[in-house]
């Protein structure tokens, strides 16, 4: 790939995603979330605090899981940043405190498993995460792309505690699968779609921040609701992105089964 895209769209988070973010948290569904927090919050927490406090799990326990709060709150952060589903909060809510741990903490040990092995390509790291996606999966209101959500702080957390070298795991998000799958149709929010559609195009960029180029992909996508069209250097990237991926996108029937987001 060229670096050069790669390099724009890492600008394009830097110039823009809080932008976006703030945007929507004045002209977004909701204006105040849980502990009276903005979306601007919301994702401050997701992207900054998060992580941080995993880290701090990690070195006393060697271990990395969610509570049961901070699910719901990434539910809540999901929900308002991308397309709201009436019936997923409920269903988040559903779970038990102690298998919100436990499924969270199996779902995290195997990428710490993967960083320890020391492994490092596509094949070994796209195994890993579909096993991990597999354990957050059993959760009430866990779909793939909620799995993906979840296991998306890994990277920022391990990164800083046990491997330096470990790539993020991209979050499934509604806007990302329409930009790299233009013309796909309905999504079906599938564990086939992410790992033949989604992921494989985004490990096509080389930085271990890929959730940044998930969110700079956002960008663009919102951007475009913002001002009605993207301007020429932004229209550009789009541009890029779409031949990229058409190019290396691989051939896929849509499957028919609906899954939990």
């Amino acid at each position: 790939m060229d670096t050069k895209i790669e390099e724009e769209l890492l600008s394009c988070h830097e110039r823009l995603y809080e932008t976006c973010i703030e945007d929507l948290s004045r002209n977004g569904r909701k204006q105040v979330y849980s502990d009276n927090m903005s979306l601007k919050d919301l994702d401050i927490w997701r992207r900054e605090t998060m992580p941080e406090i995993l880290k701090t799990r990690f070195t006393k326990k060697h271990g990395i899981w969610l509570e049961k709060a901070e699910l719901e709150r990434l539910m809540e952060w999901k929900l308002s940043r991308g397309k709201f589903r009436p019936t997923l909060p409920k269903l988040i809510q559903s779970n038990d405190p102690v298998k919100v741990q436990e499924y969270t903490e199996q779902a995290f040990s195997v990428i710490i498993d993967y960083c320890d092995s020391s492994k490092d390509n596509d094949n070994e790291f796209t195994t890993a995460v579909r096993k991990s996606m597999e354990l957050a999966c059993q959760l009430r209101g866990v779909g793939p792309a909620t799995s993906t959500l979840i296991l998306s702080l890994a990277g920022p957390t391990l990164r800083k505690t046990l491997n330096n070298k470990l790539r993020d795991i991209p979050f499934f998000s509604d806007e990302v699968f329409e930009i790299l799958n233009p013309g796909y149709g309905k999504i079906k929010y599938s564990t086939k779609e992410y790992f033949e559609l989604v992921l494989p195009k985004l490990l096509l960029f080389k930085t271990r921040e890929l959730q940044k180029i998930e969110e700079a992909l956002w960008c663009l996508h919102r951007a475009d609701k913002m001002y009605g069209k993207l301007d020429g250097s932004l229209a550009n990237i789009l541009t890029s992105v779409h031949k990229i991926t058409r190019d290396d996108q691989l051939v896929a029937t849509p499957p028919s089964k609906r899954r939990k987001k």
